[in-house]
């Protein structure tokens, strides 16, 4: 029998609020429960999705489906075929694909060669974006070819674009919810958790930096993909990306990057601080109408800037 305080499905704001007030190292299971109650069902997956043409739709339902769930891929190739030419698409099937690999799904080969035709197509559409290149690099390493991994490394470091879609997923994520009767909130709390691509570039840069002592310009250019991935809107891209350049900094010979190390751990613990303060707000009496509008500012400005405008709004610092 569920216990009176499970979440309902969908989970409403008090759900989340009450998870939330939980102490997380005591009971983390009431966090993954509720936002497990979130997530779209197989049922509504198969019964609202499969027929709709709405593209962005599309691949925010085929995102969360379970990875080894072809359920996901199916709606993302449906996707495909209503907007071919849209990158977010290709973009959404390809992280699927190198999820499944990672996670030693079974055909790897088909898996593989559907990972390929969906780089393909991504880079095809934007010949100067980085991502899809660093995405064929880690590609390149689960297979263990880490001298291609290292091309492609620094064919993207000379690409002047790096855009990953991630936040573009995201918002298609809260596209799909919304329109499956999910609260704004519900919507908005469940896509913060769909940040995409990140295990990707922090195993490319682990296997790129351990296998290339040597090789000066593949660990410059790991360091800046760290700087591109610190750049995102979310602490924890901004966490990753500058964890890769601490550890490229570390095998790079020449300047001692003083400035950068400093940057990286002023940010750190601004993040920290951030964070902390963040949850503290859970014991507050803060309306649900407030809390979807920091977190469209976590979309649109970033996580800094959300938290940062809450504290000033209630004259608090950290």
């Amino acid at each position: 029998m569920a216990c009176s305080t499970d979440p309902s499905h969908p989970p409403t704001f008090a759900d989340f609020r009450r998870a939330f007030r939980e102490d997380a190292h005591t009971n983390f299971e009431a966090r993954v429960a509720v936002f497990a109650s979130a997530q779209l069902s197989k049922k509504e997956l198969q019964q609202r999705f499969l027929t709709r043409r709405d593209a962005e739709e599309l691949v925010g339902a085929g995102t969360q489906a379970h990875f080894s769930d072809p359920l996901g891929r199916e709606l993302l190739a449906q996707a495909a075929e209503q907007s071919p030419t849209a990158p977010v698409v290709w973009a959404a099937l390809a992280y699927r694909d190198i999820s499944q690999l990672e996670n030693q799904a079974k055909g790897f080969e088909t898996i593989a060669d559907e990972l390929s035709t969906a780089i393909g197509r991504w880079r095809l559409l934007e010949p100067t974006n980085a991502a899809p290149c660093y995405l064929e690099a880690a590609f390149e390493c689960l297979r263990t070819n880490v001298a291609a991994a290292r091309q492609l490394v620094v064919v993207a470091d000379r690409k002047k674009g790096f855009e990953t879609y991630s936040l573009a997923i995201q918002k298609c994520v809260i596209r799909a919810m919304e329109s499956s009767g999910r609260s704004k909130y519900t919507a908005r709390i469940y896509a913060m958790g769909q940040v995409v691509g990140i295990v990707a570039w922090s195993k490319l840069s682990k296997t790129i930096l351990e296998e290339s002592s040597e090789d000066q310009q593949a660990i410059r250019s790991c360091f800046d993909m760290g700087t591109r991935v610190g750049q995102g809107k979310m602490f924890l891209e901004q966490l990753i990306g500058d964890s890769i350049q601490a550890k490229a900094i570390e095998k790079l010979t020449g300047p001692d990057f003083a400035g950068e190390k400093a940057r990286i751990s002023e940010r750190k613990a601004r993040i920290r601080r951030a964070t902390a303060y963040s949850n503290s707000l859970d014991s507050r009496n803060i309306s649900e109408e407030r809390w979807v509008r920091f977190l469209d500012t976590c979309f649109d400005k970033g996580e800094m800037t959300a938290i940062e405008s809450m504290a000033a709004e209630n004259g608090d610092t950290f």
